[in-house]
């Protein structure tokens, strides 16, 4: 027989009913898998379905990443805070390179950011691009290629799809990211 993942986007909805009919399982899901009691509560709600995702009724994107960040556990929120200050310093400080046809996109927008040119780095793009720093980081973007530009509702995003690496971001892994889990294959490869 085979069983579907109560984890997965479409079992995910259902993870109520493990704690009504089968409680004992549903403890121990809760011992072995980080963020089960979240899914449980979110699971059947626009919350978890990041694809729609909706503001909730009272909140900023800024203010929903503040309220996500504090249902995770300190672990967890730290990995998370140190990605995400990184991306409010580097957007409001140093500037990022954006395609020249978004920086336009974003002309038309009331977001305020500073054109600083052309990028000053030896990187070859495939369309002109522009280095633009903004004054206050963005709540959302309302543009076509939303996904280039920062904004909480990215940050959101990225905490709803358990996204620890930060690459619906943007970010790639780090030289620490990746030593840990050439650490944890070298230790499961001895066990196999």
């Amino acid at each position: 027989m085979r069983v579907a993942n109560p984890f997965h986007q479409c079992g995910v909805a259902s993870l109520k009913l493990y704690q009504a009919l089968e409680p004992e399982t549903w403890g121990k899901l809760m011992g072995r898998v980080n963020g089960a009691n979240f899914a449980a509560l979110y699971g059947g709600t626009v919350a978890l379905g990041y694809r729609g995702v909706t503001l909730p009724k009272g909140h900023t994107w800024e203010s929903y990443v503040n309220f996500l960040l504090k249902t995770l556990s300190k672990e967890m929120r730290q990995v998370y805070l140190k990605k995400f200050q990184s991306s409010l310093t580097y957007w409001t400080k140093n500037g990022g390179a954006l395609p020249e046809k978004v920086v336009r996109e974003l002309e038309e927008t009331d977001l305020q950011f500073e054109n600083l040119g052309n990028p000053k780095n030896n990187r070859n793009y495939k369309q002109e691009h522009k280095v633009i720093r903004f004054k206050k980081y963005p709540d959302d973007v309302p543009i076509k290629n939303f996904r280039l530009v920062p904004s909480y509702k990215r940050m959101c995003i990225t905490i709803l799809k358990n996204d620890t690496s930060c690459q619906y971001m943007g970010f790639g892994q780090t030289k620490d990211e990746l030593q840990k889990k050439k650490v944890a294959m070298k230790k499961w490869e001895s066990f196999l």
